[in-house]
């Protein structure tokens, strides 16, 4: 065993945190030297699901292998630490692709399930756990499960959304879809309004499978740029993106304040152009800020929040002008927000945060008490109004906040491993 530095995507300037790392992760013989493991993958979860202070983390990294590919069943099996754009460039070279993508491909397949992932096209095939045929886990008395619909199905229903808190996820045999190249044939719109932004979204359900906007919330009315795209048909190559720019240092903190995110706000809209058909790669498309390396350092020492959440479609409007509201009350400038729609394919997990609505995600520099007591004001309106905030994504929200987005928690205990734990299930304190 060897220890190692560990931190979430949010850098919030937490605590460092160490780490176990399993000399033998291939065979998945895991010791359980503390009363309390997490599994820790590429940590871009933004909060603390993926950290456990005084406590182990247990590193995937070494599960890395592809298992099984079987073209004519469209299935694959691999070990759970796989990272994402590692799979997607295998699957590349089959003319395959995954059928359901996050925002980058930074991240592992176990990390996907234990977060059940959604993409921009949840409005046509649900979220990453629908996807899912099978998995195995390891337990924290050192059995190993199967599950699946017909296996252990309850086991299975609380792995996938569940945080990583049933156990180590071992392997994933994942569905996949055909696709005929690389690229990405997409359809872009400057809008005026919020309002012909969700127009949009009704108006391109049927015709696009991904749909996406970006807002920029200091424009009054909010203006945004609406994105809609399929998988490009025939037979053409569109070349990666080049080499990926890095953020050497954390930006000085005098830099995150009103100015500069209405600077970068207004630059985002004014380069922007309608596109009617451009071609472009998947990871332009799917994984714009992969192409800066530890873009989050942009936010400074102190770090950042991502505040994600959902509420049903005829809500929306109501709790998005009251939540414009907080931010110029309290001052926070965003710097980045994104919204996405919900269809109604049910997830199949217990903790699964997607269910039908519009979600937004903004990210905010921390400025300590005010922008919690900004979130705080969040929540009432995201409760009030039958809503839910993503765990993924937090980093502070409270014990009423995570039973209210989430009733199906009472059914969930039943099946968390008592060996496993993290810093977020110990805030929220479900079962003491």
């Amino acid at each position: 065993m060897k220890t190692s530095f560990y931190t979430s995507w949010g850098n919030r300037g937490a605590v460092p945190h160490f780490a176990t790392i399993p000399a033998n992760m291939t065979q998945a013989h895991v010791i359980f030297e503390y009363d309390s493991s997490i599994v820790y993958g590429q940590g871009r979860s933004y909060g603390d699901v993926c950290l456990n202070t005084n406590g182990g983390l247990i590193d995937s990294r070494y599960l890395d292998r592809l298992l099984e590919y079987h073209e004519g069943a469209r299935l694959i099996t691999c070990q759970s630490g796989v990272v994402l754009k590692n799979l997607i460039t295998f699957l590349e070279t089959k003319k395959m692709f995954i059928p359901v993508s996050p925002g980058t491909a930074n991240v592992t397949v176990g990390g996907m399930v234990a977060n059940d992932v959604h993409g921009k096209n949840h409005h046509r095939v649900g979220s990453f756990g629908n996807h899912i045929q099978s998995l195995t886990l390891l337990k924290g008395d050192g059995s190993i499960e199967e599950c699946s619909e017909n296996i252990n199905n309850e086991l299975f229903r609380a792995t996938i959304g569940g945080l990583g808190l049933t156990g180590m996820i071992l392997t994933v045999t994942l569905k996949l879809k055909s696709v005929e190249n690389n690229c990405i044939a997409i359809k872009s719109f400057k809008t005026k309004n919020i309002e012909h932004i969700l127009a949009l979204f009704d108006e391109t359900d049927d015709e696009y499978e991904y749909t996406v906007a970006w807002l920029d919330m200091y424009s009054s009315p909010q203006k945004g740029i609406f994105n809609c795209g399929n998988h490009a048909n025939g037979d053409i190559d569109c070349a990666a993106p080049v080499k990926s720019k890095t953020v050497p240092v954390n930006a000085p903190n005098w830099l995150l304040n009103g100015v500069s995110s209405k600077l970068f706000n207004k630059l985002y809209y004014s380069k922007a152009s309608l596109f009617e058909r451009e071609v472009t790669s998947y990871q332009s498309f799917f994984y714009p800020l992969d192409g800066v390396e530890f873009w989050n350092r942009l936010y400074g020492r102190r770090g950042f929040y991502q505040y994600q959440f959902v509420v049903p479609y005829g809500s929306f409007l109501t709790v998005y002008m009251d939540i414009l509201k907080f931010i110029k009350k309290f001052n926070q400038p965003s710097y980045l927000a994104v919204l996405k729609k919900f269809g109604d394919i049910k997830s199949i997990g217990m903790l699964s945060f997607p269910r039908a609505g519009y979600t937004l995600a903004m990210d905010f520099p921390d400025k300590g008490r005010a922008t919690l007591k900004m979130f705080e004001a969040f929540d009432k309106l995201v409760m009030d109004a039958g809503g839910a905030v993503y765990p993924a994504k937090d980093a502070r929200m409270n014990r009423n906040v995570f039973l209210q987005s989430f009733p199906a928690v009472t059914e969930f205990i039943k099946h968390k491993d008592e060996r496993f734990c993290s810093d977020f299930w110990r805030r929220v304190n479900i079962d003491g």
